[in-house]
């Protein structure tokens, strides 16, 4: 069978293959910690964005009704005038759009690096439950130790 030092020896091995992983799993952490204050940060980036953008396309609408109001109220020349501001405003809320189009790429990459922070999570969970096993066949080998010395005690 095997002795105390036998299992002493496998126990420090153990230890030592172990010791690689718990500091991977601390970078791993550290590294999630990181990328998640970014999202954040992106996110925030992101939705402000989007509220401007929102913003700008009311006040757009309001001043399109106002002008088409002003229009049915004023003569020819006037109105042509309105016609002049209404195109400019057409396409400045067409530039508006576009920038909101240009937006969904970011949001794609954003919900790309969500993605890859839960295969990280299972990645860390799987590594935890690696050292967790480990830990428990450290018990179990102890327990195997104690039993064998008292078994020798006999």
């Amino acid at each position: 069978g095997k002795t105390y030092a036998d299992y002493k020896n496998e126990h420090q091995k153990l230890s030592e293959q172990a010791a690689p992983l718990k500091q991977k799993v601390e970078a791993k952490e550290r590294e999630k910690a990181r990328s998640l204050k970014f999202m954040e940060e992106e996110e925030e980036r992101v939705t402000e964005t989007a509220n401007k953008f929102s913003s700008s396309v009311e006040s757009l609408r309001g001043i399109v009704l106002l002008i088409e109001e002003y229009e049915k109220s004023r003569v020819a020349d006037e109105v042509e005038k309105l016609h002049e501001e209404k195109d400019r405003l057409s396409i400045k809320a067409k530039t508006k759009r576009e920038e909101h189009d240009n937006m969904k790429p970011e949001l794609d990459r954003l919900s790309k690096m969500v993605d890859d922070q839960e295969r990280e999570r299972k990645n860390l969970e799987e590594n935890i439950k690696l050292i967790k096993s480990m830990k428990n066949i450290e018990t179990f080998q102890n327990e195997l130790a104690r039993s064998e010395t008292e078994l020798s005690g006999i």
